[in-house]
């Protein structure tokens, strides 16, 4: 009763909180009331436990010494060569835990049975299923009133003086007041089905001052009921209570139905026997107080029969279990209650007594039972991390399954960390792209391992950069799968995506998602370059399982069905997670028709080029070689040539950007002069430079840092000089001069000299790309895999293999912030930005710019670029690490195992067995057996 008005409680307390959030029918609002009436419930249970002011037995952390006080009564009725101890203590077998877990149930149903026959002597009833009830009705009716002097406040003392002495005399107020007598009067009544097992009334009188119509308030007539229809059924049965350990329902001695249906049924007990002594209590009768004390206090030193039986003992039969010893626990049991109920019932109130004795041991017996299978459970909690050498928790699982992945797969299938350098073949990295996790409660990162398959020439991708453009890209493709774990609902793994390139390096990063068999959609894109280290934060979204989502659509109409299957397929969709690397040197030797390689060394040339690209947004047909130069002897141009020529279209395109600059900072300087004289006026301005005869003599510095910078710097100094047309004329000639005077930025070397590198002379050897010749996939092209269907075919393998629906198709998403580190200069110090939706905006389009530039607006292919799918999925745990072992009776690793061999046979597109190492595959064929079904082959790929 208590714990349905707390579900009322609940409910209305969720609905209550309106000023927080909305009401909203859904998953999530029956979560929480789930959620709050489990609280409530083991609040409502564990009040009644800390009650301990009326309750005799209490469970915490000296029930141990409970038990052994049991125990050392029992040593008294057995033989002495007997010594049973706490079954922690004694060397026992998991079975055994079993064998106490019936023992104790019995004990406690047969111990509250004797209680109900103590009760009445009648025999229960023949029947399976029954009410046990207790009703109590108090009333208050009116006997007289009489009416009496009562002093009012303190007497007075005078005294007065007189010629014989000094008199005292004393005074007292006194008032007329009614006294209304009354007669209360309560009944009782215990009974089962239709009989009463006791009954009883209790009358007293009692006293009011006052207005006669403020009567005594009584509570009238009130009941509880509890239905024992599980102890009528075993009773009825007549065999000892027993748990069927084959029920792929049995977890643990505490966790299989048989139990849980006996706990439950001694909770119910419990708040059954404790209401029907607060109404006892409750009656008013004051003067009952000290008999219902003696009950609680002769409960409190009664024998306890299933702490005694919750023991085990070595002897020679090998059967450590107290079974034998039931029958003469129980007449220990009720000699103890017989001497008890004979002391309290020569006292006054001796059937009332008597009642509250009995109800109050229902009580105990209820909390002994239900102590003594929670101890099993806390048993097993101690021996596993005692084992372990302490606490396991998810992070320290997750670096087991690192570990014992690379122990079981074969190198070329175990998981590997996502950590990829990028670079051009046979070079210095430019940089490197990882997926780096976080593990531990330090928060240290780590590199996320996933399994991995290697396409060196993968189905060439397009990619939009506008409405108007869109770009092929070709070259490399890896194929990632990420297995995380979640427990008890705790919070996804934080994952980050960090770009970092090198000094003087550069690439172009891209992520977001594949949209089609051949399309890339990059939702955002970065230039990286010098040092730069960016981090984007990933966030991980499960999906329901595919048996979840069959089941919550099969009674839904059709057109629903359809909505729903449309919906899960465009989540399914997009969980393939891809970035692309795109490097920038090798397509920059290419769009300007320079040899390869030719750029590695010219680092002012490549920061030059891009900067024109990005900022300016100068067509690379601008700077490009165009023919002509010096050839050798087999008739090819110099690869210095090309070079050289690329540089001198590049200086004038500085000099043109010089001379805009220079142009607009003087229409500038006279537009301040015009303001100046029309705010002074003609006559009364200050004379100018020019007509004091000083002319002002810029000295523009060449060096790429000041041209190419967004402030202009021009430092003006001033000489005398002849106001003629022919000094004016050689100041412009020295400016102009000094503006394409040679800078080792813009202006190429010295022509004379030449590169001595033919074309492709000092390049390298190229490896030839030849595509594995993977099993085709339906609707997949020849040397290329449609990575579209993987979700489909993970989802359905998922179906298929894991039983247990746990496996959640997980999508991965970019977060909201990301944090970039710079270096301003070549010798700056390191600065940290964020970069929100804005500039994220401002990134993306100064990637594209660049990527249609070296593309040619799409009309050359970006090769030699490295793009990498990602999927995930998640095996979601009910409880944690400890709880999933000991609660549910599972081996985590194992399971996951199963996870890990579904997601990475479906990659691999290879049988299990052909992915394990061969001292394995036994082993995992025995937990797994449908996944080595000669028709799971083909249903995995």
């Amino acid at each position: 009763e208590a714990i349905a008005n707390l579900r009322r409680i609940s409910f209305f307390a969720v609905l209550s909180l309106a000023s927080a959030s909305p009401f909203q029918v859904g998953h999530d609002f029956k979560e929480e009331v789930n959620e709050a009436i489990a609280n409530l419930r083991r609040i409502s249970f564990f009040a009644v436990l800390s009650l301990a002011s009326a309750s005799p037995f209490q469970v915490g952390h000296d029930f141990k010494e409970e038990v052994n006080e049991a125990i050392a009564n029992l040593r008294r009725i057995l033989d002495e060569e007997r010594q049973p101890r706490f079954p922690a203590d004694v060397p026992h077998s998991y079975e055994d835990k079993y064998l106490l877990a019936e023992l104790a149930t019995s004990a406690a149903a047969a111990s509250v049975v004797q209680l109900l026959l103590m009760m009445d002597t009648s025999p229960l009833p023949a029947v399976s299923r029954g009410l046990l009830g207790f009703s109590s009705c108090v009333s208050c009716s009116f006997l007289r009133t009489e009416e009496k002097e009562v002093q009012v406040g303190q007497a007075q003392v005078q005294e007065t003086e007189t010629m014989l002495g000094t008199w005292r005399s004393t005074q007292r107020s006194k008032t007329k007041v009614q006294e209304h007598f009354w007669n209360w009067t309560s009944q009782w009544r215990l009974f089962l089905v239709n009989s009463t097992l006791a009954s009883g009334h209790k009358g007293s009188q009692l006293k009011s001052l006052g207005d006669v119509t403020e009567a005594p308030t009584a509570s009238g007539c009130q009941d509880a009921e509890l239905d024992i229809s599980w102890l009528l059924r075993l009773r009825h049965r007549g065999a000892a209570f027993l748990v069927n350990r084959s029920r792929q329902s049995c977890r643990t001695p505490r966790r299989n139905e048989e139990v849980q249906e006996a706990v439950s049924f001694f909770q119910r007990l419990t708040v059954f026997a404790r209401r029907a002594v607060e109404l006892l209590r409750g009656d008013g009768s004051s003067d009952w107080a000290a008999e219902l004390e003696d009950a609680r206090k002769a409960s409190v030193q009664m024998f306890k029969p299933i702490l005694a039986l919750f023991a085990l003992e070595n002897n020679a039969s090998g059967r450590p279990v107290l079974s034998a010893d039931v029958d003469t626990v129980l007449d220990a049991y009720q000699k103890s209650l017989d001497d008890k109920l004979h002391t309290i019932e020569r006292s006054e109130s001796g059937g009332l007594a008597r009642l509250v004795l009995l109800l109050t041991e229902m009580e105990s017996l209820s909390l002994q039972m239900m102590s003594a299978v929670d101890a099993l459970e806390g048993m097993l909690y101690q021996q596993l991390t005692s084992a372990l050498g302490k606490s396991i928790h998810s992070s320290d699982f997750g670096e087991y399954m690192d570990f014992h992945g690379r122990m079981i797969l074969g190198d070329t299938y175990a998981p590997a960390p996502f950590v990829y350098a990028v670079r051009r073949h046979q070079h210095h990295p430019e940089g490197t792209l990882s997926i780096e996790a976080k593990v531990g409660a330090g928060g240290s990162e780590a590199p996320l391992r996933s399994f991995a398959l290697h396409l060196p020439e993968g189905r060439p991708m397009r990619v939009g950069l506008s409405s108007a453009t869109s770009v092929t890209l070709t070259g490399e493709h890896y194929l990632h799968a990420a297995i995380f774990h979640r427990f008890a609902k705790e919070r996804p793994q934080e994952l980050q995506l960090h770009a970092r390139a090198r000094q003087l390096s550069s690439f172009v990063l891209m992520v977001g998602k594949i949209a089609a068999p051949d399309r890339f959609e990059p939702t955002a894109a970065l230039i990286i370059q010098n040092k730069d280290d960016l981090a984007i934060p990933l966030l991980l979204e499960t999906v329901p399982t595919p048996k979840e989502f069959i089941d919550s659509i099969q009674s839904l109409s059709p057109e629903q069905q359809r909505f729903a299957k449309a919906w899960r397929k465009m989540q399914l969709s997009s969980s393939l997670f891809a970035v692309c690397v795109v490097q920038i040197k090798p397509l920059l030797e290419k769009v300007l028709n320079l040899p390869e390689f030719s750029l590695t060394k010219e680092i002012q040339l490549t920061q030059d080029l891009i900067e024109l690209f990005v900022k300016y947004q100068v067509p690379p047909d601008l700077m490009s070689y165009d023919g002509g130069g010096a050839r050798n002897k087999a008739g090819e141009v110099l690869a210095g040539e090309k070079l050289d020529q690329v540089k001198s279209h590049v200086a004038k395109l500085w000099d043109t950007i010089s001379q805009s600059r220079k142009k607009q900072l003087q229409e500038k300087q006279e537009e301040a002069k015009m303001r100046n004289m029309q705010s002074c006026g003609a006559e009364e301005c200050p004379r100018s430079d020019a007509d004091r005869g000083e002319w002002p003599m810029f000295s523009y510095s060449m060096e790429a840092a000041e041209m190419k910078g967004d402030v202009y710097s021009a430092a003006p100094q001033t000489k005398k000089a002849a106001r003629s047309v022919a000094r004016e004329a050689a100041v412009e000639s020295v400016r102009l001069t000094a503006a394409r005077a040679p800078s080792p930025a813009p202006k190429p070397p010295d022509a004379g000299r030449r590169l001595k590198v033919e074309t492709g002379r000092d390049a390298p050897p190229k490896e030839p790309a030849t595509a594995p010749a993977f099993p085709r996939m339906e609707g997949s092209e020849e040397g290329g895999m449609d990575y579209t269907q993987l979700p489909h075919l993970l989802d359905a393998n998922y179906l298929k293999f894991d039983t247990e629906a746990k496996l959640r198709p997980t999508t991965i998403k970019l977060g909201p912030l990301w944090t970039k580190q710079e270096q301003p200069g070549f010798l700056g110090a390191l600065e940290k930005r964020q970069l929100d939706a804005g500039a994220q905006r401002t990134e993306t389009q100064q990637a594209f710019d660049l990527l249609d530039a070296l593309s040619r607006s799409g009309a050359m292919t970006l090769d030699q670029t490295s793009l990498h799918v990602v999927l995930a999925a998640t095996h979601c745990f009910d409880e944690t690490v400890i709880d999933t072992a000991v609660k549910q009776n599972d081996n985590p690793i194992e399971k996951l195992e199963r996870s890990m061999l579904i997601v990475a046979s479906t990659i691999h597109r290879k049988a299990p067995s052909l992915l394990l190492r061969p001292p394995e595959v036994e082993r995992i064929r025995s937990l797994s057996p449908a996944l080595f079904e000669p028709s799971a082959q083909k249903k995995l790929f």
